[in-house]
């Protein structure tokens, strides 16, 4: 393929010419100093032409390479050069396309626009006071006329030989030079300015990429004038995005550039006070806003904003954008509080990267809990926090004690007033007394934050008005977590059902190797011994406790309730065919099975064959089995260990040893075969 062949002067220059080389386009790419070959990204595709070269030249270079485009991509004031650039193509059937810079900027207060350097030089005479000089070394001549104006220069040029030399040529030397490559932010602007006691700053119109817009903001910032000489350039062109296109077109190649920008931005809590600079500006240029009516409707885009919030409707939007526009385009998806608190901007993030999109800036809100916490002075570092936003609530509240009993301070992100009532219903037998902090509408005209208890809660609650809703509550009665949760015998309600002893139970769970989000099958629960014991070391723990006795379910239903463990579920049925529509487990504890255990290991294999299985056997017969599961089953980490408990009781004045039935306890992980 002909390479393409651009002249290159500018920031744009530089990036049309990697845009290209990551496409695996040849270009070639004319410099005037080494210093702006040094700059330049280094690739198999971009060949480097350094030198300035006279129109003749530049004609030899077009009849050698046969370049499918030239692309000038010179500075804007750079007219003689441009001209010089048409002439050599001048009657050869090559397309040309002049690379305009945005010069347009965003402040002019104190600002003074020149048409020419002569006119900013001679307003210059008639000040006092040293001046920075940000127009580079071309044609600093002409500011060193006066000597005047030449002793109080400071001048920023780029670190080459070619530019310190000019400097040197005019008579400016040393301590005058400020030889550094930008950009530059407004930051070091402002230390620029004050480290030289700057009151003037000269700068050129060379447009946004040649960071008028931070030299304009620091010089405002610290009080002093800009100088702007006009660009007045006699070669219009056009912008970066349409010479991408039609690059596009000449080489029948698609998405050189992606055109579209996509800004997700969290609002905070919805008042637009709450909106971070960041989020503002990049509101202010979106061509395209999306999100939820309640959330869009203070913001107005340059073209469209949609109600769309779910990326089934954004997405195919979005592409219908892309296929049709030609120009670049800022594209605004706006989400509640922050972008990163149970938010909907991951789920969209994740879904534009997988349709090829990677132009997106994600910009953080104030969340919730954030704006709640500084509004009544506390912290929130140490609280839970649980979001009912959008969550189904009877799914949530099986575990809802175990999140509060071990825990001071908790904070709830709440849908509506439905929820909350839900919530203070449920919590008010247990924590009636807890205080509660109640914020309502927060951040906009109608926020109220109500200090109360669950009770009184409870008694206002039908009379609160609709909206959002969030909530601290304070749990002062909280316990600590236990490091393990070894519970005696005597401590649960027995009957007639079998019940694992303590020693053997906490074996039994030590061997199954859970984590905090475990789902366990506990199979002939018996008493729940072990299933209580396992639900107590997580409240993101789920048992399901399977027996087939009723009971025995009854003693477990009992027993959950003593311990407070909303997270163990009851199975009435025989295994494995309770299995049925329960949740995949990734382990699974075998107290009893009713001579069932291969036909129950087989099942739980399909179900899942990376599964942790511990099992308990008292009988030589079932014991003889486990010796057989290694032949049927592949197994790792297969482990048997007998273990024999022996307790002393007074008989008479004497201790004498009581022993307990021996137990047989093996374990393994399924192994995909």
């Amino acid at each position: 393929m002909k390479p393409v062949l651009i002249y290159s002067g500018t920031t744009e220059g530089k990036k049309l010419a990697n845009l290209l080389a990551k496409q695996k386009i040849n270009t070639i790419v004319c410099v005037a100093t080494e210093y702006g070959e040094m700059v330049m990204e280094e690739s198999d595709y971009i060949r480097v032409n350094t030198g300035r070269l006279s129109k003749s030249e530049m004609a030899e270079l077009v009849c050698k390479e046969t370049p499918i485009a030239v692309i000038d991509a010179t500075h804007p004031f750079a007219k003689a050069v441009s001209e010089e650039i048409k002439d050599s193509i001048k009657n050869i059937d090559i397309p040309y396309y002049r690379l305009s810079r945005d010069t347009s900027y965003d402040d002019n207060s104190n600002l003074l626009v020149f048409d020419s350097i002569e006119e900013c030089v001679s307003q210059l005479k008639n000040t006092s006071g040293n001046i920075l000089l940000t127009t580079g070394s071309k044609d600093l001549e002409k500011f060193c006329t006066y000597e005047s104006i030449k002793d109080r220069l400071f001048v920023r040029v780029i670190p080459s030989i070619d530019s310190i030399s000019l400097c040197e040529k005019s008579g400016i030397f040393g301590k005058q030079i400020i030889a550094m490559q930008g950009p530059f932010s407004v930051e070091l602007n402002m230390a620029t300015i004050r480290q030289y006691n700057i009151k003037y700053l000269v700068t050129k119109e060379s447009g946004k990429t040649g960071g008028v817009d931070e030299k304009i903001e620091a010089a405002n910032k610290l009080g002093i004038k800009t100088f702007m000489i006009a660009n007045k350039e006699g070669v219009k062109g056009i912008s970066f995005s349409k010479v991408v296109s039609q690059l596009e077109k000449l080489l029948e190649v698609k998405n050189l550039q992606e055109k579209i920008k996509i800004s997700l931005i969290g609002i905070g809590m919805g008042n637009p006070d709450t909106l971070t600079m960041k989020a503002k500006k990049l509101i202010e240029e979106a061509d395209y806003i999306f999100g939820a009516e309640r959330i869009i409707e203070p913001y107005n885009a340059k073209i469209e904003k949609k109600e769309y919030y779910l990326a089934k409707d954004i997405i195919p939007y979005i592409d219908q954008i892309n296929n049709t526009k030609d120009e670049a385009l800022n594209i605004v998806v706006l989400f509640s509080g922050d972008t990163g608190f149970y938010s909907g901007c991951n789920n969209l993030n994740e879904k534009l990267k997988n349709k090829g999109y990677s132009n997106i800036d994600i910009v953080p809100g104030i969340s919730t809990i954030s704006y709640l916490a500084s509004r009544i002075g506390i912290c929130w570092n140490d609280a839970k926090i649980i979001s009912l936003h959008g969550v189904c609530f009877d799914e949530w509240k099986t575990s809802v004690f175990t999140d509060i009993k071990y825990t001071p301070k908790i904070f709830f992100l709440l849908s509506n007033v439905k929820q909350l009532k839900s919530l203070a219903e449920l919590l008010k037998d247990k924590f009636g007394e807890a205080k509660v902090i109640l914020g309502y509408q927060l951040s906009y005209k109608e926020e109220t934050i109500t200090y109360t208890t669950v009770n009184e809660l409870n008694s206002m609650v039908d009379n609160l008005q609709e909206g959002l809703y969030a909530m601290f509550l304070f749990n002062e009665k909280y316990i600590l977590r236990k490091a393990s949760n070894s519970i005696n015998d005597e401590e649960f309600i027995r009957g007639k059902a079998p019940m694992t002893k303590a020693e053997v139970r906490d074996l039994s769970i030590s061997k199954l190797k859970l984590n905090e989000k475990s789902i366990v099958y506990d199979i002939g629960s018996g008493t729940g011994s072990v299933a209580v014991g396992i639900a107590g070391l997580s409240g993101d723990i789920k048992v399901y406790a399977i027996e087939c006795n009723k009971d025995a379910v009854s003693l477990i239903d009992q027993n959950i309730t003593k311990f407070g463990c909303s997270n163990v579920f009851v199975i009435k049925g025989m295994a494995p065919s309770a299995f049925r529509g329960l949740e995949v487990p990734d382990c699974a504890f075998i107290g009893g099975t009713r001579n069932k255990l291969f036909p129950i290991l087989e099942e739980l294999y399909k179900m899942n064959n990376n599964l942790r299985v511990v099992i308990n056997a008292i009988s030589m017969e079932t014991a003889q089995l486990l010796f057989e599961i290694p032949k049927q089953f592949n197994v790792i980490d297969y482990e048997v260990v007998q273990i024999q408990i022996n307790r002393a009781k007074m008989i008479g004045n004497y201790n004498m040893m009581h022993g307990e039935n021996p137990i047989f306890v093996c374990s393994f992980n399924f192994v995909k075969e």
